[in-house]
């Protein structure tokens, strides 16, 4: 969550827990907002893109013990509910 204004400290994160600032849906968003990092639909072709692309950093994880197996589908589930409330 970015700090307001008004309570000093503007723009840096009030508490790193839980924060997520959203990438903008489409370039002409991106372009709205002045968001510099580029978009969803400039990042992944689509649905199934983002979820190879979530699917294969898990397995990553799991070869570098980070993760564990059984926790692949999991994160892949998950990203695929973010990808559903931001893409709608």
């Amino acid at each position: 969550n970015v700090r307001h204004r008004d309570n000093g400290g503007e723009g840096q994160l009030s508490d790193m827990v839980g924060s997520t600032i959203p990438f903008a849906r489409t370039p002409e968003e991106r372009a709205t907002s002045g968001d510099p990092r580029p978009s969803v639909v400039e990042r992944y072709a689509d649905l199934a893109s983002y979820q190879g692309q979530v699917r294969t950093a898990a397995e990553n994880f799991v070869a570098d013990r980070l993760m564990l197996a059984g926790d692949v589908d999991r994160s892949v589930a998950n990203a695929t509910n973010l990808w559903n409330l931001v893409m709608g």
